[in-house]
């Protein structure tokens, strides 16, 4: 039986790190919580360490006060049968924005719809002005939903 090589995402270790410095988490600070080396948790965050253990997954997880699950969603293998496009992975998860409530689908829409509007803008000097503003109208939309 071929061995399989487990390694994780490059954004394991941004989630890492986006999650440590939401919490005001020095890399030390979420060793000591953790009980991982700050060098070893380092590594994780530029994506020097390939493969930590599920052990190690689970004390950051701990020491995050997240979920491991939410560390886990990360790690995977990548290839085409894995890709999803955006829409699926908007609806297929709930989600908050900065720990409050989890988005609704109509807040779901708008993010969707500020993506492709972001995508399909050509920049051009003519239409610059509205272009911005038409993005500015889906932020405060947004904004708006979720009560900010």
């Amino acid at each position: 039986m071929k061995k399989v090589r487990r390694e994780v995402s490059a954004d394991l270790g941004s989630m890492v790190k986006r999650l440590r410095e939401a919490k005001g988490y020095s890399v030390h600070k979420l060793g000591e919580l953790s009980k991982t080396s700050a060098g070893y948790i380092s590594r994780i965050e530029r994506g020097v360490r390939k493969r930590p253990s599920i052990i190690v997954l689970q004390d950051l997880a701990n020491g995050l006060g997240v979920n491991v699950n939410v560390l886990l969603s990360v790690t995977s293998d990548r290839d085409e049968r894995n890709q999803v496009t955006l829409e699926q992975l908007l609806y297929s998860h709930d989600f908050s924005i900065s720990n409050n409530d989890i988005v609704s689908t109509e807040v779901k829409d708008l993010i969707l719809e500020l993506v492709e509007i972001v995508y399909d803008i050509e920049w051009e000097k003519e239409t610059i002005l509205e272009d911005a503003i038409h993005i500015l109208k889906v932020v405060y939309e947004i904004k708006e939903k979720i009560g900010k």
